[in-house]
């Protein structure tokens, strides 16, 4: 055994080319997958998965990021878990604080 904090197979290597001389190898174990198994990782419980429908509406709005190679589109479940995150995240806020984004009409009836 090597003294690598983990080992990983070829499948799972990734070729960075950072320019023509040189090249390096990214250690990612999730690499680029498609859209099947990066909604797997990214929602884990099959029961709360959402539609692979509503995944591709992300994609076409440009909400979520992706990568096509010829007619493939592959996706970083990394990347697109810190999209969702941006995207879709909502603050929490201490108990009993009153949320920023309240209308004119709200603010004046609670008065």
């Amino acid at each position: 055994m090597s003294d690598a904090p983990f080992r990983i197979g070829k499948a799972q290597r990734r070729l960075c080319y950072s320019s023509h001389k040189k090249m390096s190898v990214i250690r990612d174990p999730s690499g680029l997958v498609d859209a099947d198994r990066c909604l797997a990782i990214v929602f884990p419980d099959k029961k709360s998965r959402p539609s692979k429908r509503w995944f591709w509406k992300l994609k076409a709005a440009g909400r979520i990021p992706y990568r096509k190679i010829g007619q493939l589109t592959f996706y970083d479940p990394a990347e697109v878990r810190r999209a969702l995150d941006r995207n879709y995240g909502i603050e929490a806020t201490e108990p009993g604080a009153i949320p920023l984004a309240k209308s004119s009409k709200q603010a004046t009836a609670r008065r």
